[in-house]
């Protein structure tokens, strides 16, 4: 080998090499533009959590309340059923 074919094969070897370097820099910059776009996607799906949460603990809140609520109520009808007998006279 000659030492001009040794010369031609190294620039084509420097040449392919850049091809692989640009080809890797826009691999790497489209995955950046990934990662940012699934980064926005997180911060939409954390806000989003944050609002099903508070949703749920209002819904949480309301269901005690309820309980509460029928609880008094189920108070009330028993002490009215006591109070009126059971054939809705008035106890004794």
């Amino acid at each position: 080998m000659t030492t001009e074919e040794r010369f031609e094969k190294i620039e084509a070897g420097i040449r392919d090499l850049i091809i692989v370097s640009r080809t890797v820099l826009s691999s790497i910059e489209q995955l950046g533009g990934t990662v940012g776009e699934l980064g926005g996607m997180v911060g939409e799906l954390r806000e989003a959590q944050k609002q099903t949460d508070e949703k749920f603990n209002a819904l949480i809140q309301a269901q005690a309340e309820t309980e509460q609520k029928l609880n008094r109520l189920a108070d009330i009808v028993d002490k009215l059923v006591r109070y009126r007998g059971p054939n809705g006279q008035t106890g004794q």
